[in-house]
């Protein structure tokens, strides 16, 4: 559900009255705002748009989090509290997760699915421990081509 959407406001008669019209709205995924007299009003949702959104939030705000701590610190030493495996990436890989990462963010955001941000983050993160342990970026480096484990290659030059 866009974080855009708008919602109906009801009261709590008007509610007991037309609960199925109500409730339809919900299903359709559209918040109720049911207005009370007494108190702070409340928000009627489908769950599963209410967990989405949550997700949303807090995809956002890890992603500002690292914007902000990344704008403020200097580029040499980059020690995250969000994304701490960042300080294993070199200047420009940190310089391209950044990217990756706002980018992804906006897509995913546009999309309401966060599984290409999960993705991104868990390559990069593969990454980052790869340049911390010695020598597996070297062997990976050293591995050869595509074309060197591609059995219809192989075949073909065989």
């Amino acid at each position: 559900m866009p974080l855009t959407s708008t919602d109906s406001i009801v009261n709590p008669t008007e509610l007991k009255q037309r609960q199925k019209d109500v409730l339809k709205r919900v299903r359709k995924g559209r918040f109720v705002t049911l207005r009370q007299t007494k108190g702070e009003d409340l928000v009627i949702a489908d769950r599963n748009d209410f967990l989405s959104t949550l997700e949303s939030l807090e995809n956002v705000r890890a992603v500002l989090k690292y914007i902000a701590e990344t704008r403020l610190m200097d580029d040499q030493r980059v020690q995250s509290i969000q994304f701490p495996w960042v300080k294993f990436l070199s200047a420009e890989e940190r310089k391209q997760f950044s990217a990756d990462l706002l980018e992804t963010t906006l897509l995913c955001a546009d999309m309401g699915s966060w599984e290409a941000l999960r993705d991104l983050l868990g390559d990069w993160q593969a990454t980052a421990e790869a340049h911390r342990t010695p020598g597996l970026m070297e062997a990976w480096r050293s591995r050869g081509t595509a074309s060197d484990y591609s059995g219809a290659t192989r075949r073909a030059r065989g």
